[in-house]
């Protein structure tokens, strides 16, 4: 402190310039390195963007693939359901025609 008292005003302006400088020197050089830290997080977003695109074109894929799986087993089931009720009736009518052909006597066979 007491340099300060003893220095001429030339001195004092050419300290004060010096810590300005190096204030303006680290500021600049802070937002380089700031600068270089954002431009390294947009190119994470932009491969996180990318990557996350092609999961969700994998997923409709997906889903369009199961819609048809579904669509394939309901017409499946409906076509199996028509064939039981078919083999149904043709067994309600076989099961009537051995009933009526099977009486020996008074008993029954089935």
């Amino acid at each position: 402190m007491d340099d300060e008292k003893t220095q001429t005003p030339e001195q004092q302006n050419a300290k004060f310039q010096k810590e300005v400088m190096l204030y303006l020197r680290n500021l600049a050089a802070w937002k380089h390195t700031f600068s270089e830290g954002i431009k390294k997080l947009n190119n994470r977003i932009d491969v996180i963007e990318i990557k996350l695109c092609e999961i969700l074109e994998g997923t409709q894929k997906l889903g369009r693939a199961c819609h048809q799986a579904f669509s394939q087993t309901k017409e499946v089931i409906n076509a199996l359901s028509e064939e039981a009720k078919s083999t149904r009736e043709d067994l309600a009518e076989y099961g009537g025609v051995i009933c009526e052909d099977t009486w020996c006597g008074k008993v029954r066979v089935v």
